[in-house]
């Protein structure tokens, strides 16, 4: 019995921890990848995201991938903007602990705070910069709860 229990968790283990948070390193090489949709949705796809809407038009593309993560509502969305010439990646979730990871995540890798704006009632954007690159921090406080979204662009 013990066996057949000490088998089943190292077989879950792998499939539970590759079901997580990008990092930070991770979401720039998504970016490097952006322009070419089908390397990005190979790419997430490899990280254990399943293809939740793919959309294109005159203004650029936007590929969404939803998370396995249990316990969040955690979303990547990959776009295009064609009249800027930007591609952007942003992180959707409901976990407070993003918020600090993001924090560091500015910190370790020299972004320096840009602006705070209040966009509208429960909606606060916070922007860091680093060269060519703006990081964006939004926290949405609404009665379902709250929720972080967090973006890269360049």
């Amino acid at each position: 019995m013990f066996k057949i229990a000490l088998l089943v968790m190292f077989l879950l283990v792998p499939a539970v921890s590759s079901a997580q948070y990008l990092e930070y390193e991770e979401m720039m090489e998504v970016l490097d990848v952006a322009a070419d949709t089908s390397a990005t949705t190979k790419y997430m796809l490899g990280k254990k995201f399943i293809v939740n809407s793919i959309d294109e038009g005159e203004a650029g593309f936007s590929l969404v991938f939803e998370s396995p993560v249990k316990d969040d509502d955690y979303f990547i969305g990959v776009y295009e903007d064609k009249t800027n010439g930007f591609y952007t990646i942003i992180e959707y979730t409901k976990n407070p602990a993003r918020w600090d990871a993001y924090i560091r995540t500015a910190k370790r890798n020299d972004f320096a705070f840009s602006a705070m704006k209040n966009i509208e009632e429960g909606v606060t954007y916070f922007t860091y910069t680093k060269g060519e690159m703006l990081m964006g921090m939004m926290v949405i406080r609404s009665e379902a709860g709250v929720k972080y979204q967090f973006s890269f662009t360049r």
